[in-house]
């Protein structure tokens, strides 16, 4: 049996075969190629599928050529879905803070930040760059972030690192200096008690805990 919707031209016509299609842009010189490499729309006069010349690839090809925008929305939007898959915990970790998830609002927090402020701090010069502070967590989120679970309401590691008592307002230098780095409260000298410990326990450290 014959196609009954051919993709003009193309060498396959017999029912069963794949079918193909010529990309005319391809690096290689025109190459034969299965018509799903293409993107399809509807012509608004006739009705029918047409096709462009080029394939899927090789229209992307062409376009990062032409607009950076495109190129490098592509490739970060690439590689992040690359690293969350190996990572999801980050996708959490990363994503704004779910104030339903926690015991305290918005509002609580920021009331928590201002009565902590140091003398030279304001909401004004809250940022990054010398002179401003940014939000602190004493016990790093990479400390926890193999154990972060949904729901995060549920999650003890979770409630441990958004908890008020592990958050404070430091200075944005020497809270980007500290990047990642694990400092231990006073009397404890194993990191596996920051995870074996209950929450209340957990907030005692870092309610006593004075660097």
């Amino acid at each position: 049996m014959w196609k009954e919707q051919v993709v003009q031209p193309s060498p396959t016509l017999w029912e069963g075969e794949e079918q193909l299609k010529i990309c005319r842009h391809h690096p290689e010189g025109p190459v034969w190629l299965p018509i799903d490499h293409f993107s399809s729309f509807k012509n608004a006069t006739t009705g029918k599928l047409q096709y462009p010349h080029s394939c899927i690839e090789c229209a992307e090809e062409a376009r990062r050529k032409k607009d950076h925008k495109y190129n490098t929305s592509i490739r970060r939007k690439d590689t992040t879905k690359d690293r969350l898959e190996r990572q999801p915990e980050e996708k959490i970790l990363n994503s704004q803070v779910k104030f339903s998830s926690l015991p305290y609002t918005r509002q609580d927090l920021y009331e928590h930040l201002r009565n902590l402020y140091e003398s030279w701090m304001t909401d004004e010069n809250y940022g990054l760059g010398e002179g401003k502070w940014d939000v602190e967590h004493k016990i790093p989120r990479k400390f926890f972030i193999n154990f972060i679970t949904e729901p995060l309401s549920e999650c003890l590691a979770w409630q441990k690192l958004q908890c008020l008592e592990n958050i404070r307002p430091y200075d944005s230098l020497l809270n980007t200096a500290k990047n990642a780095t694990l400092i231990l409260p006073p009397g404890v000298t194993d990191p596996n008690v920051l995870h074996e410990c209950t929450l209340e326990e957990f907030k005692e450290l870092m309610k006593n805990w004075k660097d």
